[in-house]
């Protein structure tokens, strides 16, 4: 069974999530975004008061609001970084961001490479890769199937999905990715977005704006069965 906190960090109030398993025996971070000095005192000391060890970052695309805190992680607990190596280029180029929102430069990392279908296990969980190109072309979505949540990062948010009008953006890809796989999956299904609340597949699948074009039936209602136009 997962157990999971949720922080938010910077100024683009990015989410970044702290999971381990239910014996302690594994922990990881999704996107950590700490950008402040308080914001890595905020995610360390919660970390050490609980007694967890990230073993492992799990990155969901390589913004830089997104990773802004992967290198502290790394120094302080000799963490693992997981990314689409298709990312890497939004990483190198982070620091345009950063200077132009007068952050801390972005330090370089080394990261591990994953593809659709890699698995990563955290302890006794275990994460698949679910490949969702559109909001950067090596955007991944989380997969824990047995505890049916899906870190989603930017490509949908509750009511929203990701702006594709950056490098690497491209929209016909992020819609394929969100309707052939993201909204394939159990309506039960938890998504926990880079940015705000979290929601369901069920929830997105009818009421996200953005989504409404995708949802019309192949049929058309006066042809399906049991309706007719002249009463009979």
């Amino acid at each position: 069974m997962i157990h999971l906190k949720r922080f938010v960090f910077n100024p683009i109030s990015t989410c970044c999530y702290v999971v381990w398993d239910e014996e302690r025996t594994g922990c990881a971070v999704v996107d950590p975004g700490m950008w402040r000095p308080a914001e890595r005192e905020e995610l360390f000391g919660y970390l050490d008061r609980e007694g967890l060890r990230p073993g492992k970052i799990l990155l969901t695309h390589g913004h830089f609001d997104h990773v802004l805190g992967v290198s502290s992680l790394m120094e302080r607990y000799g963490s693992e970084v997981f990314m689409h190596p298709k990312d890497a280029a939004r990483v190198t180029e982070s620091n345009i961001f950063t200077t132009a929102l007068q952050l801390d430069p972005l330090p370089p990392f080394h990261f591990t490479e994953i593809h659709e279908g890699d698995h990563v296990a955290v302890g006794n969980l275990d994460f698949e890769v679910m490949e969702v190109p559109g909001h950067t072309g090596g955007s991944v979505a989380w997969i824990d199937r047995e505890d049916r949540i899906l870190f989603s990062g930017d490509t949908i948010m509750k009511d929203s999905i990701g702006r594709t009008d950056l490098p690497g953006g491209e929209y016909d890809d992020l819609i394929r990715s969100i309707m052939d796989k993201i909204m394939g999956l159990d309506g039960e299904f938890t998504l926990l977005p880079g940015h705000g609340s979290e929601t369901t597949v069920g929830y997105e699948a009818v009421h996200n704006p953005f989504l409404v074009p995708f949802n019309e039936p192949d049929t058309r209602w006066w042809e399906q069965d049991g309706l007719s136009l002249d009463g009979r």
